[in-house]
């Protein structure tokens, strides 16, 4: 049985979209006349592809690859070939490269990335381009099993990067550092699984790996389904940019030292319109998920309908100075939200696992939040909301429930300390669905939240809040009338120990 993010699945007809693009056939090493007209003459991947053009990937593994700066704004696609596109003009090809297509050779597995330093990468801001899996998932994650000589039809396309001291990542655009002055637009990467340098688990002095790392900044950058995976610090660092869009991902296991203090995602330059929903977010520790620091300066994030969790029976879920940081000198954030996230097994291993701001200016909304199972540490309250005088916090309906510790409560916040009921299906097996209408021991549906306007007014699954109940549920997800939905990472991925 195929095994998605959700055992019930979500029937969605796509109305296939042709743009009609000159269409290339691309191998790991050329065949034939190399021209990439059609299967039979695959080309290698070139490092300057022809603006508006589509590159279809054959399975096969492809080394390290660096796009040269290509002048223009038409979109570049590179992306996996599959059972069901291939590059005829049915796919929207303006010519026909079907010939001498073998699905089982080229189309039963991922096209994989592999270097050192970086799998995939640019020399230039050169931007407007779509790297594409190829999946067909319409639920979080690339969601099913592209395996090595399995059906590969979500993770199409896998980028894979080694440990090395220094800046390293799987995924590396916008690479010129010059405090956001020319930022990558236009970038969309989907269906993609993700491998950082730390799947063995070890640390190199001195390196600092951001899996996906825009180091420059990105705007109008679209990042969903994809699974990214064993980051060796960060997952995340995206400093600058404006109009960024991160749903539907599943991010999953990093490791954090004194060498380099892990986190998600990490901002220190000048951004806005930074929106993070509809994610699963799974063994992520250090400095916090979310980290504003060194003086970043944002406006507009919106963090909601995530489930961020800790394994269970490990420790992993463990944040120093919160789930959301934003601290060291001069960091600020006007209108972040935090709303709708359920949070399981969290571990402050220094601060909380809340809220920390350092510095008058920001304003924060924490509305509507699920916590269960958070342990305390050290001595320290589990949740702490820790805001600087000059930074103001709206606080309401969150529940926390076998919660250590918390500073204190906002309008309708519950706090039951021990003794509260599973409220979940069965999350362990990853189904977030609250069991019950009304719980006996921990309340949450019966207590509700405060009713927020769009974007908030759907959950995960994109049912409505509030519910056919007519309660709006706390969490990432509403009660679903006894439907029983699982939330699954993707299965049967082959985690290559660098």
């Amino acid at each position: 049985m195929q095994r998605a993010w959700y055992s019930l699945l979500l029937l969605v007809i796509f109305a296939p979209v042709h743009l009609y693009a000159a269409c290339h056939a691309v191998g790991p090493t050329i065949t034939g006349d190399g021209s990439g007209s059609d299967w039979n003459n695959r080309m290698r991947l070139p490092s300057a592809p022809l603006r508006g053009d589509s590159y279809y990937l054959a399975d096969g593994s492809y080394g390290a690859y660096t796009l040269a700066n290509v002048s223009g704004t038409a979109i570049i696609t590179i992306k996996k070939a599959q059972t069901y596109d291939f590059g005829r003009t049915s796919d929207g090809c303006t010519n026909d490269i079907s010939a001498g297509w073998n699905a089982s050779t080229m189309g039963s597995a991922q096209a994989v990335f592999t270097g050192t330093g970086s799998a995939f990468s640019e020399s230039s801001n050169t931007g407007f381009i779509t790297l594409d899996g190829n999946g067909t998932t319409a639920t979080p994650g690339c969601g099913v099993s592209p395996a090595v000589n399995a059906s590969a039809n979500d993770c199409g396309i896998k980028l894979s990067v080694a440990a090395t001291g220094g800046d390293y990542a799987a995924l590396w655009i916008s690479p010129n550092y010059d405090n956001g002055s020319s930022v990558a637009a236009n970038w969309t990467v989907r269906y993609i699984e993700m491998q950082g340098g730390g799947t063995a688990g070890t640390k190199i002095s001195g390196e600092n790996e951001h899996t996906f790392l825009c180091r420059n900044g990105c705007s109008n950058l679209l990042f969903e389904h994809n699974y990214v995976h064993h980051s060796s610090c960060d997952f995340d660092k995206s400093p600058f940019g404006t109009n960024i869009t991160y749903r539907y991902n599943h991010w999953s296991t990093n490791f954090s030292s004194a060498n380099c203090h892990g986190q998600m995602w990490l901002a220190d330059g000048t951004f806005s319109n930074v929106t993070w929903y509809d994610n699963l977010i799974q063994d992520v520790q250090g400095t916090a998920i979310w980290s504003v620091l060194n003086g970043g300066h944002g406006t507009n994030m919106r963090l909601y309908n995530n489930v961020i969790f800790g394994t269970s029976g490990t420790s992993n879920f463990a944040t120093s100075n919160g789930v959301v940081a934003i601290i060291n000198s001069g960091s600020v954030a006007t209108g972040l939200t935090f709303v709708n996230n359920t949070l399981i097994n969290a571990r402050p291993d220094y601060h909380s696992a809340g809220l920390l701001v350092e510095n008058s200016g920001s304003t924060v909304t924490w509305e509507n939040n699920l916590y269960y199972q958070c342990a305390s540490q050290q001595g320290n309250v589990c949740v702490n909301m820790n805001v600087a005088s000059g930074s103001t916090v709206t606080r309401a309906g969150n529940s926390y429930l076998n919660t250590g510790g918390v500073d204190s409560t906002g309008t309708g916040d519950q706090l039951i300390t021990t003794g509260a009921g599973n409220p979940f299906v069965n999350w362990t097996n990853y189904n977030f669905q609250l069991a019950a209408v009304h719980s006996d021991t921990d309340g949450v549906t019966s207590l509700g939240g405060a009713v927020l306007g769009s974007p908030y007014n759907v959950d995960l699954l994109g049912s409505p809040r509030p519910g056919n109940d007519g309660v709006l549920n706390r969490g990432a997800l509403e009660y679903a009338g006894g439907t029983q939905v699982s939330v699954e990472p993707p299965t049967g991925l082959t985690a290559v120990v660098q």
